[in-house]
């Protein structure tokens, strides 16, 4: 049996504040094996981000673990650890504004303790692989989101790193770019057996990078498994319902039972059926679906 990257058992964090105190990871229990390309999904507030901080080291759990590559809790703060993983935060927050692209990757290579010489060799790797060869002495201020995007993940793949964690990576980015940054994740994946762990709320960055998706609700794990076996699941099972609500049209992914409960109660409601398919709802449609409640409001 393949042993886990990432064996994180009996997870919990409590945020307390005074007398109040916020459970936002509950008995969490997950692997992420190497060369896994993972997506991490949710509404606000379901443990994504805390989940993600506990992981890169810089948030301690309230009790369980996380081990990695057989490592216990402590290894996550070591300097060992933070050479094996590069992070991409939302809004390029790992970037200096004022440097030029070559800058940056010097800076940051000092910063890891990565060696000159193969800073210099790396940068000429990631300059052509991101293909701004051409843009290396402009100042970062002065380029695309597009660009900073690119540069952001530049810096994190500095230290080689196993594993790479990515924030809402093509967020604001325009079709273009956010295409372009879709295909040098799936190739980075693809040719250096590096292992992704992204969150986002874009469902079709999620299709089309990801392998396997982890969907948190309430601090838990509602769904782990691959997006091909999520996607055959409620074709088999479930139906789309779409509907008139009080604030305009709706649309639901139900399986058959809660599908005709649904119904039921939208009739009795004097609700408007607009339509009742059973079909291959797409993605988005089905992630909605497990994160909500199924009211009819």
């Amino acid at each position: 049996m393949q042993t886990p990257m990432y064996a994180i058992q009996n997870l919990h964090k409590i945020y307390r504040n005074g007398k109040q105190s916020n459970h936002v990871i509950r008995d969490m229990n997950l692997d992420i094996f190497q060369n896994d390309a993972i997506g991490i999904l949710g509404a606000n507030g379901a443990g994504k981000t805390t989940l993600i901080k506990m992981m890169i080291g810089v948030l301690a759990p309230t009790s369980g673990t996380i081990s990695f590559m057989g490592n216990d809790n402590g290894y996550l703060s070591s300097n060992g650890y933070k050479s094996s993983i590069g992070i991409v935060l939302e809004g390029n927050r790992n970037l200096y504004w004022y440097m030029t692209i070559l800058e940056n990757l010097s800076y940051f290579g000092s910063l890891l303790n990565v060696k000159k010489k193969f800073v210099q060799a790396k940068a000429e790797e990631l300059l052509d692989l991101f293909d701004l060869r051409e843009a290396k002495d402009r100042k970062v201020a002065y380029l695309s989101r597009g660009m900073q995007q690119k540069v952001a993940i530049m810096v994190s793949l500095l230290n080689d790193p196993s594993v790479l964690f990515l924030d809402e990576p093509t967020l604001g980015l325009d079709v273009l770019s956010k295409k372009t940054m879709i295909e040098t994740l799936k190739l980075l994946h693809r040719q250096r057996d590096l292992t992704l762990i992204l969150t986002t709320h874009q469902i079709d960055v999620l299709d089309a990078v990801a392998e396997r998706v982890v969907l948190l609700k309430d601090g838990g794990i509602k769904y782990d498994s691959s997006i091909e076996q999520l996607k055959k699941l409620y074709a088999q099972e479930h139906y789309t319902i779409v509907y008139k609500g009080v604030d305009g049209e709706k649309k639901v992914v139900l399986e058959e039972s809660e599908a005709k409960v649904f119904v039921d109660k939208l009739i009795t409601s004097g609700g408007d059926l607009i339509a009742y398919n059973r079909e291959a709802p797409e993605l988005e449609d089905i992630v909605v679906e497990m994160i909500s409640d199924h009211e009819i409001v």
